[in-house]
């Protein structure tokens, strides 16, 4: 058996805003499967008593798939979270993980300002290969590594 899926002439839904390009979806599904009565001649008559059965399935797939990042603002890298707020446009409050007292409350940070003493040091590299993204991304789906094209 063979089974192949593709999306030739972009025949494959997308998003409007994913481009007129559709991603590359190529998927081959294969398989065998074979059986018969087990017969050993002058050992064993298995005909209409004793069956073997073998199958083999597998598949190969290509593809390219759409990703959408978010990605910390300038001012977010620096520890400035005063532009975050919740879907009804209420700003949301930075609490400080060290002020928890016995009962589970915590202390704000004022300003919304988490100190640049209690930034952690990996955050720089971060913002330096991360950096803001303007435009959508594609990613090769292979599992061992990961293909960028911006």
């Amino acid at each position: 058996m063979h089974t192949l899926r593709n999306n030739f002439g972009g025949l494959r839904a997308r998003q409007r805003q994913d481009g007129n390009t559709p991603a590359k979806l190529i998927r081959n599904e294969y398989g065998l499967s074979a059986g018969g009565p087990i017969f050993l001649p002058k050992i064993y008559d298995g005909r209409n008593k004793t069956f073997w059965f073998a199958a083999y399935e597998g598949m190969a797939q290509r593809q390219l798939i759409f990703v959408r990042d978010t990605v910390p603002a300038q001012a977010m890298w620096g520890g400035d979270f005063n532009d975050i707020v919740d879907v009804a446009g209420r700003r949301t409050n930075i609490f400080d993980p060290l002020t928890t007292a016995a009962n589970g409350t915590r202390s704000p940070f004022a300003g919304n300002l988490i100190p640049r003493a209690r930034l952690h040091p990996i955050f720089a590299p971060m913002e330096a290969s991360i950096g803001a993204r303007s435009k959508p991304r594609w990613i090769r789906s292979l599992p061992a590594d990961l293909e960028h094209q911006l």
